[in-house]
């Protein structure tokens, strides 16, 4: 699962959709948040689904990207 690569390499950031197989990008986010030595890691929610005013208060991403995005945008993001 994502949360068991996020516990076992400790990125600098993730970066996760929110519609996905089996977990949700706020599934993700919620399970990295609760992992003590990750949880003020950034995280970047991409998605075509909702809208930057939907974000819930419990589900800290950092940033939301919304699809379709070009590259320069993506990478503009993570710089920041």
């Amino acid at each position: 699962l994502a949360i068991d690569k996020v516990r076992d390499a400790k990125p600098d950031l993730v970066i996760t959709d929110l519609m996905m197989p089996f977990l949700s990008g706020y599934d993700v986010i919620l399970g990295i948040r609760e992992l003590a030595d990750s949880s003020s890691g950034p995280a970047i929610l991409l998605t075509s689904s909702i809208t930057p005013s939907a974000k819930q208060q419990h589900i800290k991403w950092d940033v939301f990207l919304q699809k379709p995005f070009d590259s320069e945008s993506l990478l503009t993001t993570v710089e920041k």
